[in-house]
């Protein structure tokens, strides 16, 4: 995270009059830690930047304040002269290995946004999941609205996904609905890279209360980079 969201994360605390031990009481994240974040002197990890925007009712796209599409908007939906648009949005097609928008989170694993901003709610990924890295750094499951699909390019990653546990290795795909319960690990001495498309969609609840306190996909995580200069 840059130094603009770390400020920004703090300020969403503050206003919602917060104190670092409320929040951390609300997220199982330690006060020191959540002082450390807000600081620059960690990272965190995938399934507390959940944890955080679901605790702020913020979405990260308010928290780095950037102007990614909205991702709950389906594809299918959108006429394919809206998608034209969105994609020709930005200053050139290619994106530059040096410049891309990238998350390095203290569970090793890297994103990289092989995008300039979402496309009808859909993100392109690079991510690299470093020897012994994992999605979650206390080993728990997470779920999130949205549909996952994976191909891993090099590595091997260990995939729980609900009740059962797959390897997936160099070669081969991966596609689930990432509402079952779910987590990544290297547990490989060389690091494991693949590259990953995230279909966000709308929450099933209408109600528009449970709505503020509900991370709505699995783009709302990775809205983080629409903060980040490209």
């Amino acid at each position: 995270m840059d130094e603009t969201a770390r400020k920004r994360l703090k300020e969403a605390r503050v206003n919602a009059g917060l104190s670092l031990r409320d929040l951390a009481a609300q997220t199982d994240i330690s006060p020191s830690q959540l002082s450390q974040i807000e600081r620059g002197k960690s990272e965190p990890s995938v399934s507390s930047l959940f944890k955080l925007v679901a605790a702020l009712g913020i979405s990260l796209d308010e928290l780095m304040g950037g102007e990614a599409i909205d991702g709950t908007v389906k594809p299918e939906e959108m006429s394919s002269t809206q998608l034209r648009a969105e994609a020709s949005s930005a200053k050139s097609p290619v994106i530059p290995t040096d410049t891309r928008a990238r998350l390095v989170m203290n569970s090793g694993v890297v994103w990289e946004r092989l995008l300039h901003q979402p496309i009808g709610g859909v993100e392109f990924l690079l991510v690299t999941y470093e020897a012994g890295g994992s999605s979650s750094t206390d080993g728990s499951l997470m779920t999130h609205n949205g549909y996952e699909f994976a191909y891993l390019i090099s590595g091997q990653l260990k995939v729980s996904l609900g009740f059962e546990t797959y390897l997936l290795s160099a070669g081969e795909s991966l596609a689930f609905d990432s509402q079952s319960p779910h987590m990544f690990k290297n547990e490989g001495s060389v690091p494991a890279m693949g590259v990953w498309f995230i279909l966000g969609k709308a929450p099933d609840s209408t109600d528009e209360e449970s709505l503020k306190d509900e991370v709505h996909s699995a783009v709302d995580v990775l809205r983080i980079f629409s903060g980040l200069k490209m």
